[in-house]
């Protein structure tokens, strides 16, 4: 026993000393056979804990591969237990205070293990050091790639989760989807896991575990919140999936931006900003069945008097069955056009199978009383989703405002525009105020009581301030994003309703770490 504590001593203390070249096999010439080292049956030992190892989260999966390929030891060595395993396990010893439970990151058993090894507690009932140094080996690996992977890109992957939650289309062959989140972040890439079993030292190890904490300043809000006594077993699985929201590494933050326009769809509200100024409103979003999907863009663009171009989810389940009928499509304001050619169609002259061949679109004229109202903010994304006025403005009398099909309808459109539109030139507000009243008379007549030189003046004025679109220079950041408790525009920590069940699916996943 002695030989063996000296000869793990002497290398720690001498780099040159020839023994540091030794393998594991090497200490199977040492004395008592309770302490001799054998590399191949480290490795079965380690093929047997993952035999049985039930785990199944894309962490667990990339440690039994790793180990499966035959791949070097990354925590034992000539020298017994590598010492970034204190560094490793001084850093597990914390995911109790992020509300995850020690155990499923394996502290105990690594400490006890560690602690067999550095004593040379060996037994043979299970504790031998070979199976001991496997159970290490394993086990640190498992426990690292799990942390590493969870706070560095979060232990849910909302991609997997979030577009695999509503289908689309079921064939009984294939399932699509519907795509509900779209939001740039960083996920890890090929070979991100192996590259991190390569850190060569205690020292950069401790630095690359430090840089693995949230970005997201609302993590450590809740973080506080998480440490309140008392609270009960609802209250703090809310917070633990909002505090893995923040962990997902995005692209961007509105916290990085003076001027950003914030949609959070458990509040229905929107929330403008630009520095110290904030202003609210209320908005409609997508219903239980229709969500909006979650998204960061950039707004462009506004239009006026926009046409509608009706979904076709809409066609087939409110239009279809009126087909040929000319005095619902004219009371509707709906017209028809053949999607190829762009020719006007007669309603009497398309058949129901006509409108749901997709050969066709359905458009509703711009003006007063289209679904869209008078002004449509525009930004690039993947589902054809914009945030409008609306002709029924009596939804934002409701509490549950989820009721479109996806879009977000504003309560206060002008007032958004005036907003968007600060940067620009005078007399801009003026003409988007008079395009989306032009179907009253400047001079507050009738055409048929104005004389000539009136509708002269009416039709010059007409000319000169109607527009169809305004771009939004710069561009002004949107971010469309989901959280259950978020501050509120005065600081406070707002509890909001689960609208649409997404925190019953992260908390779900995240069992996996509680």
């Amino acid at each position: 026993m002695l030989l063996v504590v000296l000869l793990l001593q002497s290398c720690g203390r001498q780099e040159a000393n020839s023994g540091c070249s030794f393998s594991l096999d090497y200490y199977k010439t040492l004395g008592t056979a309770s302490y001799r080292v054998d590399s191949r049956v480290v490795r079965e030992s380690i093929r047997r804990i993952i035999k049985s190892d039930a785990d199944s989260m894309v962490a667990d999966k990339q440690a039994k591969s790793y180990y499966l390929k035959g791949n070097s030891f990354v925590w034992i060595d000539r020298l017994g237990v590598d010492s970034r395993a204190d560094t490793l396990l001084a850093y597990l010893r914390t995911v109790e205070a992020d509300g995850l439970s020690a155990n499923r990151f394996c502290v105990g058993l690594i400490e006890a293990d560690l602690n067999r090894m550095r004593t040379l507690d060996f037994d043979s009932c299970g504790n031998d050091i070979n199976h001991v140094a496997g159970r290490l080996e394993y086990r640190l690996t498992k426990a690292f790639l799990r942390f590493a992977m969870g706070n560095r890109y979060g232990f849910v992957n909302p991609f997997d989760v979030f577009n695999r939650l509503d289908p689309k289309d079921d064939d009984s062959v294939y399932v699509s989807y519907h795509q509900l989140f779209d939001i740039r972040m960083q996920l890890p890439k090929k070979g991100f896991c192996k590259s991190l079993l390569r850190l060569p030292s205690a020292d950069s190890l401790g630095t690359f575990l430090a840089s693995l904490k949230p970005q997201n300043p609302l993590y450590y809000t809740l973080c506080e919140r998480l440490a309140l006594p008392s609270l009960t077993r609802v209250q703090r699985e809310k917070i633990l999936v909002n505090m893995e929201r923040c962990r997902w590494r995005l692209d961007d933050y509105p916290h990085l931006h003076d001027r950003y326009v914030l949609v959070n769809i458990p509040s229905f509200m929107l929330r403008a900003v630009d520095g110290d100024s904030v202003f609210e409103m209320k908005i409609g979003c997508g219903s239980l069945k229709t969500k909006t999907p979650l998204l960061t863009s950039r707004i462009k663009r506004m239009d006026l008097n926009p046409q509608w171009i009706i979904p076709k989810s809409i066609i087939r389940n409110d239009i279809v069955r009126h087909a040929g009928s000319e005095s619902y499509f004219s009371s509707h304001r709906y017209f028809i056009r053949e999607r190829k050619t762009g020719k006007k169609m007669a309603p009497e002259d398309v058949s129901a199978q006509m409108l749901l061949s997709g050969d066709y679109l359905v458009i509703q004229e711009g003006g007063a009383g289209n679904a869209l109202g008078r002004i449509i903010f525009r930004f690039d994304n993947n589902f054809s989703v914009y945030l409008h006025d609306t002709s029924s403005p009596s939804v934002f009398s409701r509490a549950d405002r989820g009721v479109s099909h996806g879009c977000v309808r504003v309560e206060r459109p002008m007032d958004l525009a005036r907003y968007l539109l600060a940067e620009q030139a005078d007399g801009i507000i003026e003409k988007l105020f008079y395009t989306v009243t032009a179907d009253v008379s400047p001079l507050g007549k009738k055409r048929a009581e104005m004389t000539a030189e009136q509708a002269a003046v009416a039709d010059t004025l007409r000319k000169n301030m109607l527009v169809k679109s305004l771009n939004v220079e710069p561009p002004v950041p949107l971010y469309i994003t989901y959280y259950t408790l978020y501050p509120s525009s005065d600081g406070t920590l707002a509890d909001l309703p689960d609208v649409y069940g997404y925190d019953k699916v992260i908390a779900n996943y995240l069992r996996n770490y509680l």
